[in-house]
């Protein structure tokens, strides 16, 4: 494959990531899930990230979902704990 054509293969699949991510983010928030959008700018580090991830893991009671800046929450109690530990 010329490197041309893997390029574009990249940003084809993330073009149709996004495109995923954004309807099912919809229908999730039709359903009641709650959005937070969060934009950790320079803070943003791989312990950071880390340290997050497990957060959520630990702390959360519902489902979470999340891509790049948006988060979504299941349980609107999580939302907002995320909220107050991580804005």
């Amino acid at each position: 494959m010329t490197p041309e054509k893997e390029m574009l293969n990249r940003a084809a699949k993330e073009i149709a990531e996004e495109i995923d991510w954004g309807v099912m983010a919809g229908l999730l928030i039709e359903g009641g899930w709650e959005r937070v959008t969060v934009d950790f700018g320079p803070r943003m580090s791989e312990s950071t990230a880390h340290e997050i991830k497990e957060w959520v893991r630990t702390q959360c009671n519902g489902l979470v979902k999340s891509r790049n800046k948006t988060w979504l929450f299941e349980n609107p109690k999580d939302a907002t704990m995320f909220i107050l530990r991580w804005s």
